[in-house]
């Protein structure tokens, strides 16, 4: 889809029915686990494909982002070091990562992995785009939406980017980003 004024994508998150229909059709755990979490925190697939056991508390329902997984399955620095951050979580995401994580894990144990193997983003792409197609959802849905269908949620809680410095830096820590701007204001 592109804004008929500037001829650039629109952004069109999914809708929470849509999201819920995806996880569904996810073809294992460890995969309905990154649709509900990338979902819930709006992490890029990058930074959730390299978090560990050690890196989230379900306790205090935070985890800390401190690098990514590269395309090769290699850890790397985040993006850039504002993207370092601590990230809250919904309670929904504490309870799925809780029961994916368990008792005794290592800490330097990867969160989503297949038998202690991380996931490869392109693997994660292709089932994404798989179970999109099995749930009857548009064929245009990337991974990337679920980033779109955080921060959308954030601006519906009340959480608008320009309330004032304070907030908008809580919310562009929270998505990870620096220009919220809608594709077709910039």
């Amino acid at each position: 889809m592109q804004s008929h004024v500037t001829g650039e994508p629109t952004v069109c998150p999914p809708s929470v029915q849509e999201v819920q229909r995806l996880a569904a059709a996810m073809p294992s755990d460890v995969t309905r686990a990154l649709v509900v979490t990338q979902e819930g925190t709006g992490l890029r697939v990058s930074e959730l494909l390299a978090l560990r056991a050690g890196d989230v508390s379900t306790t205090f329902r935070t985890f800390n982002v401190s690098s990514q997984l590269s395309r090769t399955g290699e850890r790397i620095a985040t993006k850039t070091s504002e993207s370092q951050r601590t990230v809250p979580m919904p309670q929904a995401v504490a309870d799925v990562l809780d029961s994916l994580i368990g008792e005794g894990a290592s800490p330097d144990a990867l969160v989503f992995s297949t038998r202690g193997r991380p996931i490869r983003q392109n693997t994660y792409h292709v089932q994404f785009k798989a179970a999109a197609k099995r749930a009857g959802l548009r064929s245009s849905l990337s991974s990337h939406d679920l980033r779109h269908h955080y921060a959308t949620t954030l601006l519906r809680a009340g959480m608008p980017p320009r309330r004032g410095r304070a907030s908008a830096r809580a919310f562009r820590r929270g998505a990870g980003r620096q220009d919220l701007r809608p594709l077709d204001a910039r």
